[in-house]
This record gives structure tokens, C-alpha cells and sequence, in this order.
């Protein structure tokens, strides 16, 4: 069950004029988040990402439990 969504915007230094791209990825496990949340920290284009629970969704079923540990 997908429980976490990373969410990010890259700076797209490509493009004339600039500007940014957003995506997301979901995921089953924190674990599985957080490394993808490390990876687009740690790239110099990044400029914005966060993990996400599912609250409600019309895609996903909402995560009843919040906070699990690693």
C-alpha cells in the first residue's frame, strides 16, 4: 500500500528563460522516502522536496498511521 509521497521542484537550468519542474514519487515505506528525499537534497538543481503522508486522496488510500519508525 502506498503510504508516502515525495514531492520536489528542480531548477531547470536547460530550458531558455529558465524556470522549474515539478514531480513525485510514491511510496510504501518511509525508509523508501526518505532515501529518495536524501538523493534530491543532496542534487544541485533541486530546489524545493518534501515527504508526504496520504491524508485523502482519490488516487490513494489514506495512511491511518502516520508516524512509523525506520
Amino acid at each position: 500500500m502506498i503510504k508516502y509521497l515525495v514531492v520536489w521542484t528542480i531548477i531547470n537550468t536547460n530550458a531558455s528563460g529558465g524556470g522549474t519542474n515539478d514531480d513525485y514519487e510514491a511510496f510504501a515505506s518511509l525508509a523508501e522516502a526518505r532515501d529518495k528525499y536524501i538523493d534530491l537534497v543532496h542534487h544541485e538543481d533541486t530546489y524545493s522536496a518534501t515527504i508526504c503522508t496520504i491524508v485523502e486522496s482519490t488516487d490513494y488510500e489514506p495512511t491511518t498511521n502516520h508516524l512509523e519508525e525506520v
